[in-house]
């Protein structure tokens, strides 16, 4: 396999990456992916696709296809993100699915940052599976370069009538510099 990006032109660039893969008990798993991504002053955007053969050489047998973009206004980030992952071939028992998720980030200083998600997974063929997770999450980065991270969020997910709360609170050490 290999892959060749292109140069960044104004803040567009692209990509593409091949896999060959012949496995002696797998067969033919070539897959291929390919990017396009916009990254110029505030505005953030990427979309990207990539596919691969299953064991029998079902073209395409996994396909995932990602779009995703940010805004940026002072202090405030605006994200949003789609996954679509669809299957065919001797992956043909999973179902399709489709991810969703929004965001607000908010750095309060250069050291604190507070960020609201909401997310949502769908299965695709079965319409009563899917699972949506709200969350607030607070980072702060100590002058000891400790980082503190402080969350709370609940999933729910509609298939199995789940719901659960999540509480977070982690202390990430500092970690090493290194010396050149």
């Amino acid at each position: 396999g290999g892959g060749h990006p292109t140069p960044n032109v104004s803040g567009f660039q692209a990509g593409v990456q091949y896999l060959n893969s012949n496995y002696a008990n797998c067969g033919n798993r070539n897959g291929t992916a390919l990017n396009i991504t916009y990254g110029n002053g505030p505005l953030k955007l990427a979309a990207a696709t990539s596919n691969r053969n299953d064991q029998t050489g079902t073209s395409s047998a996994w396909v995932n296809t990602v779009f995703g973009g940010s805004f940026t206004m002072g202090a405030h980030t605006l994200i949003v993100g789609v996954n679509k992952t669809s299957f065919s071939g001797a992956y043909s028992a999973a179902d399709n699915m489709t991810a969703i998720g929004l965001g607000w980030n908010y750095v309060v200083n250069p050291k604190v940052d507070v960020n609201v998600s909401y997310s949502t997974l769908a299965d695709d063929t079965k319409s009563a599976n899917k699972a949506t997770q709200t969350g607030v999450r607070a980072r702060d980065k100590r002058p000891d370069g400790v980082t503190l991270y402080a969350g709370i969020g609940n999933i729910n997910n509609e298939g199995g009538t789940t719901q659960r709360p999540i509480i977070q609170v982690r202390r990430e050490p500092a970690r090493a510099k290194l010396r050149t």
